[in-house]
Formats: C-alpha cells, structure tokens, sequence
C-alpha cells in the first residue's frame, strides 16, 4: 500500500500493516469463539483477511511500478 503525500511517494511496511491486519483478525476469531458463534464468522474473517492481503500487495506493485520512474 502507498500514500501519495506532497507529490513524493511514500510506502507503508506491508508486513507491519500485515501483522497488524493479522493481530486484529486473531482478537476477532478469539471473540468469536468465546462468544459460541457459529464457525461461518470466523471462516468470514479468514478469507477477509486473506483477500485484503492479496488486494494491498497487489495495489502496492502497481503503484511501486507506476510510479518508479519518478
């Protein structure tokens, strides 16, 4: 993922956002275990999370290759 700011291009750490996206999924599927919720929710949160990672890393590459000529 990046962040046009200024007219410079500036790129956040993808594994910190990553990590971050994973610590945040883990509370949830916790959340949804204790909470006895059925198993739908937490196989929702799982291929939300994978789907998000795949869109941030394949927008990162195209704005690393789109802009790598600045």
């Amino acid at each position: 993922m990046a962040i046009m700011k200024l007219g410079k291009l500036q790129e956040v750490d993808i594994r910190k956002l990553c990590n971050k996206m994973g610590f945040q999924l883990n509370k949830e599927i916790l959340r949804c275990q204790r909470s006895l919720m059925n198993r739908g929710r937490v196989a929702y949160m799982n291929n939300l999370f994978w789907n998000t990672l795949d869109t941030i890393t394949q927008n990162s590459e195209q704005i690393r290759i789109k802009y790598s000529g600045i």
